[in-house]
């Protein structure tokens, strides 16, 4: 399975908010359920991170997105749910 969306932010200081992508079955403000995932990066900043079940801090993605582009995000699964 993919998914594929465009992303940009177009206001907020630089490293000051994030962009992302929410993936998962429960309410994103309430997301603790194992699957729920927020994939984020910080426009100006070299930063992604995954929040979540098999998630990872912040992490060097070789560029720094820029505020108002629109930047491609990818996930790939194999479509398994992966749970705790």
């Amino acid at each position: 399975m993919i998914i594929q969306v465009r992303l940009t932010s177009d206001s907020g200081d630089v490293g000051g908010h994030n962009v992302g992508l929410y993936l998962g079955t429960h309410v994103p403000a309430e997301a603790t359920g194992s699957g729920d995932n927020n994939i984020l990066f910080h426009p100006g900043v070299d930063a992604l991170r995954v929040e979540g079940f098999g998630g990872f801090g912040n992490t060097s993605v070789g560029f720094s997105p820029a505020q108002g582009v629109m930047h491609t995000l990818r996930v790939t699964s194999d479509g398994r749910v992966i749970s705790r």
